[in-house]
């Protein structure tokens, strides 16, 4: 299974979408408020067993699923400028 399938699994799971979420959409596209994103957040961090740095937690509806994504890969392939404290 590949990144962005387990991304948009996550994602699916919690926001109980139903739809075909595709990784260049805006949270604010996908019905996403500050609580929901929180939440995604969360279960990234149990899907891919990493820690997401605080400043992360800051809701943007502008942001795109592929922004995150590429932040989850440089947590996951040990990126130190995102490595938590």
């Amino acid at each position: 299974m590949t990144l962005e399938t387990r991304i948009i699994q996550v994602i699916d799971k919690v926001m109980a979408c139903g739809t075909d979420t595709q990784m260049d959409q805006a949270w604010g596209e996908l019905g996403t408020n500050s609580l929901d994103y929180i939440k995604i957040v969360v279960e990234m961090e149990k899907e891919f067993d990493i820690e997401i740095d605080d400043d992360r937690l800051t809701f943007v509806q502008t942001d795109t699923i592929a922004d995150f994504r590429d932040y989850l890969v440089s947590l996951i392939e040990g990126d130190s400028e995102h490595e938590p404290d």
